[in-house]
């Protein structure tokens, strides 16, 4: 009669209820991709201050320099530090 129709004690009605129940409830707890939103780089902002007016020329160039200077500052360490590893 119901032996089709009987899952561990639980009719099949039940068994889609409590399914659909917890993929909501743990639908919400997904993690958000942050990748969406776009990182502004010491540079970008040096960029967006010209473009507005709040330095000149002259200070966005010294600026920059320093900038790519750090960078590569930066950069001669990390690889410094990876040989040193080895």
């Amino acid at each position: 009669m119901y032996f089709n129709y009987h899952f561990f004690g639980m009719d099949l009605i039940w068994w889609l209820v409590w399914a659909i129940t917890l993929i909501c409830f743990f639908s919400f707890f997904v993690p958000v991709s942050r990748k969406t939103a776009k990182k502004h780089t010491p540079l970008d902002i040096l960029q967006h201050k010209l473009s507005s007016g709040e330095i000149n020329i002259y200070e966005y160039e010294q600026k920059k320099r320093f900038l790519e200077k750090d960078e590569d500052l930066k950069t001669r360490l990390f690889f410094l530090s990876r040989s040193l590893k080895n």
